[in-house]
């Protein structure tokens, strides 16, 4: 078989909807030699071919990449040594280095700006075997919790093709919800990988922050970025999570002390979030926040793009001509903040990483909606307390977990969250399964199934 070849030559017909199946059954399927990695993958991209048009999530294939890759999957199964990932076909938002393809983070200002080399995350996930056939669309420069990127398009929301899949890694969640990959890696600042996840109606890890170090991410905030993952099921994050992290096992063997906040309901959100959220689970302890959700996301946006701004300046002045109107904005309003509001955003947030270190200690869940409202139309600009309950994790660095909670009268999808404590990944993982048994919140797109 010549690398040569296109991919079409060896499709086969699809006896099953490849890309519905979960990690470990693609494994079962290779494993017998029912279907081959090569098979897969040319699938894969035939539907990325048909629907990503429509949907605007990827910016940029590496076919041939994808296609070595593969080849060597085959091998690995046919000598009975397939790794942990091996074919399992993954897309990362394009604010992640993938060695050869543009490391654009959405942004003009990074056009042309080639990768040398992989970053840490998406080097793991090739050591552990996984076939990644490109880049994602996302919000120029990550701040946006939508997709209306004015470069590489609009990102769609599979649920609904006048909806927004949300952001700022709106096209890693469109592409995995759309079953146009089955794992997407993205970056979590404040929310922006979480609030797609939620608003696509699939599962997204943001792991506790610097469980790894990662120079190749052209992130918002040194802070509080963490490279994370999307996938659409349970099993699929169980599947995943050991090759890009060190899970800490002791956790899952604790049992979890459920916990909620005193007034959520400061955030306004739509009834049928408050209605997921009161039926998900039982919450029998409380604890109140030193600060309001809407002071918490404030002090933690506006610490973000400060170091945004640097990150911009780095670029060089002929580069940040090219920034949009709408984030130059934004850059302009952060720059004429006092030195006193920034001294106070500092004090926020470290009142609120102790509040939540001393409440959670070692097996305290803080339960609550990933975002407060389901998506938006195309075009309408999110009011900025989307970020609100995502935002709390963030400020202590905390891992937090986003899974499916049903839909609401329209078939919109609805987040219900999860943080714990540093390294408690497999503490989440577990308390997100018994969840996601007990509720079934996970509904697959129906025009991609």
């Amino acid at each position: 078989m010549s690398l040569m070849q296109s991919p079409a030559d060896f499709l086969k017909p699809a006896p099953l909807a490849w890309h519905n199946l979960s990690i470990r059954k693609l494994h079962q399927e290779y494993g017998s030699n029912a279907i081959r990695p090569t098979d897969v993958v040319a699938h894969f991209l035939s539907r990325i071919e048909q629907f990503n048009p429509r949907l605007k999530a990827f910016i940029e294939l590496d076919r041939e990449g994808a296609w070595c890759a593969a080849t060597i999957a085959d091998r690995r199964f046919q000598q009975g040594s397939p790794r942990p990932l091996e074919g399992i076909v993954v897309g990362i938002s394009a604010n992640i280095a993938v060695r050869g393809l543009e490391h654009s983070a959405g942004m003009d200002a990074r056009r042309r700006m080639v990768a040398q080399s992989d970053a840490a995350i998406v080097a793991k996930l090739r050591e552990a075997g996984a076939i990644i056939v490109g880049t994602l669309n996302m919000s120029e420069a990550g701040i946006s919790a939508e997709n209306a990127n004015p470069y590489f398009g609009s990102c769609v929301n599979p649920h609904s093709p006048v909806h927004s899949p949300g952001g700022a890694a709106g096209g890693a969640a469109s592409a995995v919800s759309a079953g146009l990959c089955q794992i997407a890696v993205a970056v979590d600042t404040l929310g922006s990988l979480r609030i797609p996840a939620a608003q696509c109606g699939i599962f997204g890890l943001k792991p506790t922050f610097g469980a790894a170090f990662d120079p190749d991410i052209a992130g918002v905030s040194d802070k509080f970025d963490m490279s994370g993952i999307m996938v659409r099921s349970v099993d699929d994050l169980d599947a995943t999570m050991p090759s890009i992290l060190d899970l800490h096992r002791d956790f899952a063997a604790q049992d979890a002390r459920l916990i909620r906040l005193s007034d959520p309901g400061a955030t306004p959100c739509d009834l049928a979030v408050v209605d997921a959220y009161a039926k998900s689970v039982l919450l029998p302890e409380v604890m109140t926040l030193p600060y309001s959700l809407s002071r918490i996301r404030e002090a933690g946006r506006a610490t973000a793009i400060r170091q945004l701004i640097v990150k911009l300046v780095e670029l060089g002045a002929e580069r940040c001509e090219r920034l949009s109107a709408p984030l130059a904005a934004i850059i302009e309003d952060n720059m004429c903040r006092s030195e006193f509001d920034q001294s106070e955003d500092a004090r926020v947030i470290e009142a609120v990483a102790r509040k939540l270190l001393v409440t959670l200690d070692r097996n305290g869940v803080l339960v609550l909606p990933t975002v407060p409202r389901t998506a938006g139309k195309l075009a309408h600009v999110p009011a900025e307390s989307i970020f609100d309950f995502t935002s709390v994790a963030s400020m202590a660095g905390l891992p937090a977990l986003t899974l499916p909670a049903g839909q609401d009268t329209n078939g919109m999808p609805i987040g219900l969250q999860l943080i714990g404590p540093a390294r408690s990944e497999a503490l989440l993982l577990r308390e997100a399964r018994k969840i996601d048994d007990a509720i079934k919140g996970y509904a697959a797109p129906l025009a991609f199934a």
